[in-house]
């Protein structure tokens, strides 16, 4: 409905015992989303104690709240019933603390830009069209629990369309959360891009497009990342990414461009006992190393010129069995295409992260990103629960950045631990006027070493704003 609209506005919200209150990336999440649209972004949240209305949240997960969704470009809307506050007069705090700054410093968060390098699809084609081919997807795994010394592997066929459009579906959305939340605790700058981005003057703007699972692209699409991998850009792919054109038909248009030369099929659908052997040093892991596989993967065969670092382990049939020796498939496909780079995960492995929060899948799906990526505009040193967004103010020659503690106790949120010693780069084309903290203030140092300028800030506790005068 964007282009109907004067803003785009979605919820974000905690509420217990669902699925939303596992992923602490939320608030943020939905900002970027929407302000993926070029609107003004609005992003619903409320201080409702989930189902219990007439008392209001900790204030901590309100402060996680408020600041994620001002740090991603968006604005921040509050819905409260007033007579809560008889209870809980105190609640209203963080609110009055963060729309207080955003007020006192509104020049700061209007007519920003991002200074993101890599792009990030949300598919809706994908969303509304996909549907693997695959019969051996269509699997309800079991949930990999261990008791007794037994596992559950049990498995379901899904036969209904619809159960298995739903399954499509919330494999997606687990994918795009899987993603979202590698590359913001890897500190990577992304921008989130819809369909309609994926044209030769929108991927200008950036150095690597990231396709998670994003099975459904158009003919135009296909042409566009091609002529962007061929001009020096590179391509982060996995799973069903692009075997599939807008109305959700089987295609092969992305083929050469990944690497590959056939799909036989997908491997059993089983949750744990299935790995991937590392077969070249790459990206930390070393040669021989084993590392835990998705439990959705491809059987794939990469083209002779493309290299392949790692192969799926062959597929065990229960738990504590012996291992079955490395398949001929490959578990990376790293494919150098003209003047670009392309690679290519045959497993969901953002689903994997999404839903499991495995280390391993966190670290190959940022660690290729950054290998790609060697001297990037923005580097961070600071903990994964710190995020960081980056924006630039080109009318008044200012890059300011956005800094949320998300160092949490659970959820809902009700502490928060202090981060120390924040270290940030930024390449610049001169030295700054000046550099300074918004909010917190909690002391800063910067300097400039040759053409970056270095930035210390030596504690946060929940949200601090850097500004950089040019």
């Amino acid at each position: 409905m964007g282009d109907l609209q004067n803003f785009n506005g979605a919820e974000a919200f905690f509420s217990h015992g669902t699925a939303k209150s596992l992923n602490t990336y939320a608030y943020m999440m939905t900002g970027k989303y929407l302000r993926a649209g070029d609107k003004p972004a609005v992003v619903f949240t409320h201080y409702m104690n989930g189902a219990w209305h007439y008392l209001n949240l900790p204030q901590e997960e309100v402060n996680l709240a408020l600041a994620q969704i001002a740090s991603s470009g968006a604005n921040p809307w509050l819905a409260l019933i007033r007579s809560s506050l008889d209870s809980q007069p105190d609640s209203h705090e963080p609110v009055k603390r963060i729309f207080g700054f955003m007020e006192e410093k509104k020049e700061y968060f209007t007519d920003c830009e991002s200074i993101a390098e890599v792009g990030l699809l949300f598919s809706a084609h994908t969303n509304r069209n996909y549907l693997s081919r695959w019969e051996d997807i269509y699997v309800t795994a079991g949930s990999g629990k261990e008791e007794d010394l037994g596992v559950d592997t049990s498995a379901e066929s899904i036969g209904s369309w619809s159960q298995r459009k739903k399954q499509c579906e919330d494999m997606l959305r687990s994918s795009y959360t899987g993603y979202f939340q590698a590359l913001t605790r890897a500190h990577i700058q992304f921008d989130i891009l819809l369909d309609q981005d994926l044209n030769t003057e929108k991927l200008s703007a950036y150095r690597t497009v990231v396709l998670p699972d994003a099975a459904c692209l158009d003919y135009d699409a296909v042409l566009a990342l091609r002529e962007f991998v061929c001009h020096g850009g590179n391509l982060v792919c996995s799973f069903e990414a692009g075997l599939y054109d807008a109305e959700g038909d089987y295609s092969e248009e992305l083929f050469e461009l990944l690497g590959i030369e056939t799909v036989d099929g997908a491997f059993p659908v089983v949750r744990g006992e299935n790995y991937v052997r590392v077969a070249t040093d790459y990206i930390g892991f070393k040669a021989g190393d084993l590392v835990e596989r998705a439990e959705y993967a491809l059987k794939v065969k990469a083209v002779q010129r493309a290299e392949a670092p790692a192969f799926f382990m062959a597929p065990l049939t229960g738990d504590y069995v012996p291992l079955k020796g490395v398949s001929s498939y490959p578990a990376l496909i790293v494919n150098s295409y003209s003047k670009g780079n392309v690679v290519y995960f045959p497993e969901a492995v953002g689903h994997f992260y999404g839903v499991t929060g495995m280390p391993s899948a966190e670290n190959r799906i940022a660690g290729m990103i950054k290998r790609l990526m060697p001297k990037s505009m923005l580097e961070v040193q600071a903990p994964k629960t710190v995020s960081v967004e980056a924006y630039r103010q080109s009318d008044k020659n200012r890059i300011i950045l956005h800094l949320v503690n998300n160092t949490v106790d659970g959820r809902p949120a009700t502490e928060r631990l202090p981060v120390m010693d924040i270290n940030i780069s930024i390449r610049l084309d001169r030295s700054p006027k000046d550099v300074c903290t918004l909010r917190e203030n909690k002391g800063m140092e910067w300097r400039m070493e040759g053409s970056r300028l270095e930035v210390r800030i030596p504690v946060i506790d929940l949200y601090e704003v850097v500004n950089v005068e040019l």
